[in-house]
């Protein structure tokens, strides 16, 4: 069910309490509540694909990989957001006081997927550096030159 959000400027706090309550997904952007819609088979085969390639890639590194049920904070940006996939370091960060939020300060690979035009965005030091991705884009060289 769709719970009708004021348009209004929303705490964290907030945002959360909404959060843990709906049956839906929703981002938090500087104070705004952004409903997450659906994927497509074709945006879910390419998360399952890509997460099927890193799992491989980074066998035995320290690292961790989640997909879309993950939701991430990014203090510096005052975003909430659930990456279609992320790659975190091992050592697992999360919120003060909850269990369901990484916070690790920055991220080795986020991927999120923009349904008319697919894009790769990494963090390194900065969130939004963003490359185009095209359906045959050579990904492995993205891992061996970003997980080495």
């Amino acid at each position: 069910m769709t719970q009708a959000l004021e348009q209004r400027t929303y705490t964290r706090e907030e945002y959360l309490e909404f959060e843990t309550a709906s049956e839906e997904r929703h981002e938090y952007v500087n104070g705004e509540i952004r409903l997450i819609t659906g994927g497509t088979p074709d945006h879910n085969e390419l998360a399952i694909n890509l997460a099927t390639l890193l799992k491989s890639a980074l066998r035995g590194k320290p690292y961790r990989i989640f997909g879309a049920d993950q939701r991430l904070w990014i203090p510096d940006r005052n975003l909430y957001t659930y990456p279609d996939l992320m790659v975190v370091e091992k050592t697992l960060q999360l919120q003060t006081g909850r269990t369901d939020t990484v916070t690790n300060p920055f991220p080795a690979l986020l991927l999120k997927y923009y349904p008319n035009q697919p894009k790769i965005t990494t963090t390194a030091k900065s969130f939004l550096l963003t490359a185009p991705l095209k359906a045959s884009a050579n990904i492995s060289s993205l891992i061996s030159t970003k997980f080495t």
